[in-house]
């Protein structure tokens, strides 16, 4: 059966609590996972920097995901024996 729920209705309770954020970032570390999409790594790195120069944090990791940080192009079509 499926539930329709209003848009304009009470939220529900959250399935979890939110983790404490810390105080300060000074000391802290950054880490940057670029999606793959253009120049994501650079705004992102460029985003990370600016934080940890301006809380005392560090960037301490910039990496792609996906298998051995090659990301996969949604742009390219797909090979049809994956698709059958």
């Amino acid at each position: 059966m499926t539930q329709i729920y209003l848009p304009d209705s009470a939220p529900g309770q959250p399935a979890s609590a939110r983790a404490a954020a810390p105080r300060s970032l000074a000391g802290q570390r950054i880490a940057v996972l670029d999606n793959g999409k253009p120049n994501a790594a650079v705004v992102m790195t460029r985003a990370a920097e600016t934080l940890a120069e301006r809380t005392g944090a560090t960037v301490s990791l910039v990496t792609r995901k996906g298998p051995h940080g090659r990301s996969a192009n949604a742009a390219e079509p797909v090979a049809r024996d994956i698709l059958e």
